[in-house]
């Protein structure tokens, strides 16, 4: 019997193991599989700081200044330090990301596990084991994968952070000191982080003391947070390209439909399923508060506090992004960034459900089979949902890795790219003439050096590909400046087996490129020619500005850059066109 008990115990320590470390591996998988060690948008703004910091230039505005509608006071500190330390390789905030979501979820099992004198232990772990998965969900993709998302978990960890510090520690002073640290550092790291102070409402109200105190308490804190918003507020504008906040008002099914779907993310990305299970959380939470009010002075309602803040801060969220996104339409809801915040909510619920099970089979309300019945239906229900996401998140994630790839091989060649127009720059950030200026200054600062010395292979003996339209033949077409002109083709790199990231295209033999174009289309006449299906995505295709151009006869020149031989190799084809006004 003993030995029974033992192999029984050991086997549930094996699973447990499992289900704690089985989420992070998979997402230390995904990481190192999927990112891509390219700045992108909003990063780019960050060169100006690192310049004027590296000239002793460099004041408390620069990183207190608004970027959107955000403060990203302690974001950019943090993005400052890591630059400097590692030549603003972008794997190192990716890595801070998952450190500050593993820290996260520190936090939230602490929180748990303080209450598991009279909680079950399977249920305790099932519904720990399920913040786990959660809180490394693959979902979260767009997060996970870009550095600039660094202030997405570190607003959670505070979160986490003051939540924890109020219900754990002992010193209400402190609890409340460390509570307050942590929501200043949420409120100047994105707009959303001022809605901690009020998350964290309950949890101040929740701290032993009398009645009187307790008001004192929250009108401190409240006198902190009025605080922390009149800093926010300093000098603050309005984006000018943000939808009308009273959107709701004018389509309030729509933004209805915003708010489920925004809430229902974690679980699905399917608008009309997301939407759906947005309507079950929510019908969920009222019912918890609903019970939370009626059993205010049972141990019910202590435990489920914490709990309670996270849902908060997790709710507010969502209306915020509603009243400020819905303009932009319901399919805006369903980015992943919003996931990060919107799993607080489905965690916080799933251990209110541990609590309240575990309430009701105390009470003797209904048998301890039932309630396992429920308790295991809900956990295999959310659990099968996480995996279908998570599945959808890899193939969506695949789909951006190409384009990602592409951008940083575009990134490398940036010296040989002289036009702002059908240019892959643009797909790293917008503004290519001021890209090229922040490129300058990366390259001054030594965070990266930018290829110059690549030669230019005319006539290479393999074939490296073909221009297919405009056709090649004697006479010119003729095209007017203000009209755009298709250019399709194919290419591969044949010593490698394998097709190119990018088309670069120049004229006349010049050694610089005026438009870009990635190859990724479907091109089976190529793989079956070739006999290899490396190739079947050789084709590529561009809509052609001619503004760039001169007004005269010119032959198109297409190139793929062979890492190898580290040279420009044209392709066959030079059609010829005659650009006119």
């Amino acid at each position: 019997m003993l030995k029974n008990k033992l192999t029984f115990s050991s086997l549930n320590n094996i699973y447990s193991f499992i289900g704690y470390t089985f989420p992070l591996a998979l997402l230390l998988w995904f990481v190192a599989t999927y990112s891509v060690n390219v700045p992108y948008w909003d990063e780019w703004a960050l060169v100006s700081i690192f310049d004027k910091v590296a000239t002793g230039t460099a004041t408390f505005q620069d990183f207190f200044a608004q970027h959107n509608e955000h403060r990203i006071l302690f974001p950019k500190i943090i993005f400052t330090i890591l630059a400097f330390s590692t030549n603003w390789d972008i794997s190192y905030q990716l890595i801070l990301s998952i450190l500050l979501a593993a820290a996260t979820f520190l936090m939230l099992s602490k929180i748990s596990y303080s209450q598991i004198n009279h909680i079950p232990k399977n249920y305790l772990h099932s519904a720990n084991i399920l913040s786990c998965i959660l809180i490394f969900s693959l979902p979260q993709h767009e997060n996970w994968l870009w550095g600039f998302q660094i202030a997405w978990f570190l607003i959670n960890f505070c979160v986490a952070t003051a939540i924890f510090s109020l219900t754990l520690l002992n010193n209400v002073k402190v609890k409340i000191l460390v509570a307050a640290i942590f929501c200043f550092i949420a409120t100047f790291s994105l707009a959303h982080g001022l809605l901690s102070w009020i998350a964290v409402i309950p949890s101040v109200a929740a701290i032993a003391g009398s009645h009187s105190q307790k008001i004192k308490r929250i009108i401190f804190w409240f006198v902190l947070f009025l605080a922390s918003v009149g800093i926010y507020f300093i000098g603050y504008q309005k984006p000018a390209y943000h939808p009308d906040i009273f959107f709701f008002l004018k389509q309030p099914f729509v933004a209805l439909s915003y708010l489920l779907t925004i809430i229902g993310i974690p679980l699905s990305r399917n608008i009309n399923f997301s939407s759906t299970l947005g309507f079950i959380v929510i019908a969920n939470l009222l019912f918890f508060v609903v019970y939370y009010i009626r059993n205010y002075r049972t141990k019910f309602a202590l435990d489920a506090t914490p709990w309670l803040s996270f849902s908060l801060f997790s709710l507010l969220f969502n209306f915020l992004t509603t009243l400020g996104r819905a303009g932009f339409g319901v399919g805006q809801a369903l980015s992943s960034r919003y996931t990060t915040h919107s799993l607080l909510l489905i965690i916080a619920l799933m251990q209110i459900w541990v609590l309240f099970l575990t309430h009701v089979l105390h009470r003797k309300i209904y048998k301890k089979n039932y309630i396992n019945k429920i308790f295991n239906f809900i956990l295999v229900g959310v659990l099968i949902l996480i995996l279908f996401n998570s599945t959808e998140a890899i193939t969506e994630t695949r789909k951006e890795y190409q384009q990602r790839t592409s951008s940083q091989e575009c990134l490398e060649l940036s010296n040989y790219i002289t036009s702002t127009e059908n240019n892959c720059l643009k797909e790293i950030y917008p503004d290519v003439a001021v890209l090229k200026l922040y490129l300058g200054i990366v390259n001054k600062l030594g965070f990266r050096r930018f290829t110059t010395d690549i030669s230019f292979a005319k006539e290479p003996q393999s074939t490296y590909g073909y221009i297919d339209i405009p056709p090649v033949n004697n006479k010119p077409i003729t095209i007017n400046k203000s009209q755009n002109l298709p250019v399709i083709g194919w290419s591969l790199i044949p010593a490698q087996a394998k097709i190119p990231k990018l088309i670069l295209l120049s004229y006349n033999k010049q050694k610089s490129f005026f438009a870009t174009a990635y190859v990724k289309l479907d091109r089976p006449d190529v793989a079956k020619a070739f006999n290899s299906s490396c190739y079947s995505k050789a084709g590529w295709e561009v809509n052609l500005s001619l503004k760039s151009l001169p007004l005269q006869e010119i032959a198109l020149e297409a190139w793929v850059y062979d890492t190898y031989k580290n040279q420009f190799v044209q392709i066959k084809g030079e059609p010829k066109i005659k650009v006119v006004e």
